[in-house]
């Protein structure tokens, strides 16, 4: 069978129209033998990111971005990129953009994640941003500039004060000062001197004030200790029956006045009664007394 010229040039045109198809999607990262998936993310702001730029696993160049869509609606950025299908993307990973060179061009990193569910075709992924070495030295360094522009013009402030103060100071009167200054500080080493020379003095010094002041200690605790004594011995003073015995005194005379009784019979004599009652009287208050004022009546010695 012949094959006509045109069947053959027919044939040249499909095949260079193939290859041209899968060259170009190669070149604009496409994937022509669906080894690829898709994995997207929104940004706020993509920093210069564009299509084709390359997506990296661990370093490794495992995709492309596929395209960046700004959405009116949300006011994202809808970032698209395939990744290599032998790579097992966890459904927890994130999408960084970071830069990928020193003069700031934008990449995506798949970082990760731990999670054991790998994400399916389309899924979306964290969106992360990763500030690049030139914003981070920019961001550092204008700070920087305003504080060294404050401190200028702070020493600008403090030479234009110097200069006012010195404008109408004879310059004899500027030195006399600055021979005082030099007098002054000879006189503070020599106070230092004498000081330093003087050391063991004030450490003796200090070690009496040590000895004084672990002696006054031992003396407070002695006190505390006389004073929770007197507590103690006038609670007893208080807690004691002194009104059991003033009732038992006057039972005692309640007996005693008895007609029918011995002691009765006993006393029945006017001046022995009159004279009970009378040392009966004196004992009652003689105890109140006590009860009222212990102190002036028993002297209580501690040491």
């Amino acid at each position: 069978m012949k094959i006509s010229k045109e069947f053959k040039i027919g044939i040249f045109v499909i095949v260079i129209l193939a290859a041209s198809f899968i060259l170009i999607n190669f070149l604009r990262g496409k994937d022509v033998f669906n080894k690829e998936m898709t994995v997207v993310s929104h940004y706020e702001n993509v920093a210069g990111l564009v299509p084709s730029a390359s997506v990296s696993i661990k370093g490794y160049k495992a995709g492309t971005v596929q395209d960046v869509k700004y959405d009116p609606a949300t006011g994202l950025f809808k970032v698209s990129c395939s990744v290599l299908k032998q790579f097992e993307v966890p459904e927890d990973s994130k999408m960084t953009i970071y830069s990928v060179d020193i003069m700031g061009g934008k990449g995506v990193r798949i970082d990760l994640g731990t999670s054991d569910t790998p994400a399916q075709d389309g899924a979306e992924l964290e969106a992360n941003f990763e500030t690049d070495l030139v914003s981070s030295l920019s961001s550092g360094i204008v700070p920087l500039l305003d504080k060294v522009s404050s401190a200028v013009d702070s020493l600008e402030t403090a030479v234009s004060s110097i200069n006012v103060l010195l404008s109408g100071t004879d310059p004899e009167s500027v030195s006399r000062t600055l021979l005082h200054l030099e007098k002054t500080m000879a006189s503070v080493e020599g106070i230092s001197s004498k000081i330093n020379g003087e050391s063991d003095e004030l450490a003796s010094f200090i070690s009496n004030l040590e000895k004084i002041s672990s002696k006054l200690s031992i003396m407070t605790d002695k006190a505390d200790t006389t004073i929770t004594h007197i507590n103690s011995i006038a609670l007893s003073l208080d807690e004691s029956d002194l009104e059991g015995l003033v009732a038992s005194f006057r039972s005692l005379a309640e007996k005693m006045q008895d007609p029918d009784g011995s002691m009765g019979k006993l006393l029945s004599d006017d001046s022995v009664y009159t004279s009970l009652d009378s040392l009966l009287t004196d004992v009652d208050s003689l105890v109140k007394k006590i009860e009222k004022n212990p102190k002036k009546y028993l002297k209580i010695s501690v040491f």
